[in-house]
């Protein structure tokens, strides 16, 4: 007995529950929100502009990749320039050099050159100029030389930042830079 009244209590359980109905949306939630519609298209300009960011991002950073293999090239040839440029360099350099006018510049050539082991006695010099309204100048010293005491002459071109040239003196006898260029 008690299974038949559970069943009939179940049956009629089951016959007053409510009809399960396809839920209606009320008429405020068929109409699309104004304000949602135009968060979407925010996301979406969004989202495309992050498209473009990305790709401009990637097209960026193969130039810079291609622009660093080319420094690498670039610094590799001037290593091997200045490597090759080292070996112009004289075993006695000038330690003081000033470029302020051409008068000082030769003072303190003579005064470098004067005390050199191979100058016996400085005899003269004089300046010659191969090119006109330039500071630049080749400057010749005469000396007796400590070694045999003959009179000898050396050469040094002296080169101020004009005409395209950076300054530095170069020992045209030894074919050597005393001051290289900067």
């Amino acid at each position: 007995m008690k299974k038949i009244l559970l069943l009939i209590f179940f049956v009629f359980l089951v016959g007053c529950a409510p009809k399960a109905e396809p839920e209606s949306m009320p008429t405020e939630a068929q109409t699309p929100d104004p304000q949602l519609t135009q968060k979407n298209n925010t996301i979406g300009d969004l989202e495309y502009e992050i498209l473009n960011l990305t790709e401009s991002l990637d097209n960026l950073q193969s130039d810079y990749d291609e622009l660093q293999v080319e420094f690498t090239e670039v610094e590799t040839n001037f290593l091997n320039i200045q490597d090759q440029s080292a070996g112009y360099l004289c075993d006695v350099q000038l330690e003081v050099m000033k470029y302020d006018n051409l008068k000082s510049a030769i003072a303190i050539l003579n005064g470098w050159f004067v005390i050199q082991p191979e100058v016996q006695e400085l005899q003269g010099e004089y300046t010659t100029t191969f090119w006109n309204e330039v500071e630049s100048r080749i400057h010749t010293i005469r000396y007796i030389s400590a070694e045999d005491n003959l009179s000898t002459t050396d050469s040094f071109m002296v080169f101020f930042d004009e005409a395209g040239w950076k300054e530095g003196v170069l020992w045209l006898t030894k074919q050597c830079w005393l001051d290289s260029p900067h």
